[in-house]
């Protein structure tokens, strides 16, 4: 089968058509099982679709297989989505936004190839007992996106991006529980937690080498370097002591060194520990009660279903745990409140998510950008006083769970 016309990447870019002739050479002779309306109608229905999305994926579908071009195109994306070796989601992400044969469609074409990995993710759920409502939880998650693209590009769809996120559901590789998602995978956070045995108090130590700057940031956090004023924190394993820099619950390193006796504190998270990641999908206010809820779920699903998998805390990396948040937002904040449960730690980040997830992109002009809630707002006035913005990364141990809602980490 000849190769259709695409929009090209970049020079040396993977592109979207890497590992065709492998495509090819186990393509079906007949139209692909996730091309048949039958099997979209029936997908689309199980997944909680929108009829008038549902609609509009029975209707690509029926153009994709009237041209034997765009039918081998899209049995190649789902080929290089699912079947072994499967494209990495650092190019995924580089595919293109449009293809020249299908316009618009091209989105189409990516959600429908996605929903192809459904029989096997039925199968998963089958053999762990995943509940119903956990699989319509998670693939709820599509719907949000493809209305997130419609909003941004006026047609139904999902682009590269969510395709490479999205992939990780069809694979059952993330959960979502009520208000949070729930992905296993490891702790990579440049810092461990010790817990003192007898009050149950946690401390958390920067890792060795990790270098700071004088507000206790990690340099190069939010864009800013200081090459005069920064430190390197320092972390000594020893057998009886272990001593190193303390980065506070509220998430900045202490440049002073402490010193926790191995006979009192006992190491609880480090780094390769795995770890439930926590994602905070938008739709909903971040509810309290609802989060607690989500959690213990989270808890209960995968010891249950998962017990192969076990977790040593929840984490997570995002932009909506910038601790500048709390100063910048009143403490009846639902975003304050769900940062003050959390043992906050420093990452390397930008600006870049939060604007683009606060105000569709990064404004070109602060005085003129949208202030219409109270977040947009006390972004715009940090950042007219010269702030930068930042994310940030925190921990939850499992065992503070019942602590939820008592700033359980900010104890003195």
């Amino acid at each position: 089968m000849e190769e259709p016309r695409e929009s090209r990447n970049e020079e040396g870019m993977p592109g979207l058509l890497d590992g065709w002739a492998e495509s090819q050479a186990c393509a079906p002779n007949e139209t692909p099982f996730f091309l048949e309306p039958e099997y979209v109608a029936s997908a689309g229905q199980d997944s909680g679709l929108d009829p008038e999305l549902m609609t509009a994926m029975v209707h690509a579908s029926g153009q994709i297989n009237a041209e034997p071009a765009t039918q081998a195109l899209a049995w190649h994306v789902y080929y290089r989505l699912f079947r072994a070796p499967t494209a990495p989601d650092s190019q995924v992400k580089q595919w293109p936004m449009t293809v020249a044969a299908l316009g618009d469609a091209t989105g189409l074409l990516y959600l429908l190839t996605l929903f192809g990995g459904l029989p096997e993710l039925r199968t998963l759920y089958q053999t762990h007992q995943v509940p119903d409502w956990v699989a319509r939880d998670t693939l709820y998650d599509v719907q949000r996106w493809a209305d997130h693209y419609r909003r941004r590009h006026g047609s139904w769809g999902i682009g590269p991006e969510e395709v490479a996120w999205l992939r990780l559901h069809l694979r059952g590789e993330l959960y979502g529980l009520g208000r949070l998602q729930f992905q296993p995978g490891s702790w990579v956070i440049p810092a461990r937690a010790f817990r003192h045995r007898p009050s149950g108090a946690v401390v958390a130590l920067s890792e060795d080498g990790v270098r700071y700057r004088p507000d206790g940031q990690l340099d190069g956090a939010g864009g800013v370097r200081d090459l005069e004023g920064s430190w390197t924190a320092h972390l000594q394993l020893g057998a009886t002591w272990v001593v190193g820099h303390r980065v506070t619950p509220a998430g900045w390193a202490e440049r002073a060194e402490t010193r926790l006796a191995r006979s009192e504190w006992a190491e609880v998270l480090k780094p390769g520990d795995p770890v439930l990641h926590v994602h905070i999908p938008s739709g909903t206010p971040l509810d309290m009660e609802a989060c607690r809820r989500s959690l213990d779920e989270a808890f209960r699903f995968f010891t249950g279903c998962f017990p192969q998998r076990p977790f040593t805390a929840f984490a997570c990396d995002s932009w909506l745990l910038d601790a500048q948040l709390e100063a910048l937002l009143p403490p009846s904040s639902n975003l304050v409140r769900f940062l003050r449960q959390m043992y906050l730690v420093p990452v390397v980040s930008d600006r870049v998510h939060m604007l683009n997830w606060v105000f569709g992109g990064i404004p070109q002009d602060l005085a003129q950008a949208p202030r219409d809630t109270a977040l947009r707002r006390a972004l715009l006035d940090h950042m007219l006083r010269g702030g930068e913005l930042r994310g940030g990364g925190c921990f939850l141990l499992p065992d503070d769970l019942p602590a939820w809602g008592t700033d359980i980490y900010r104890q003195p």
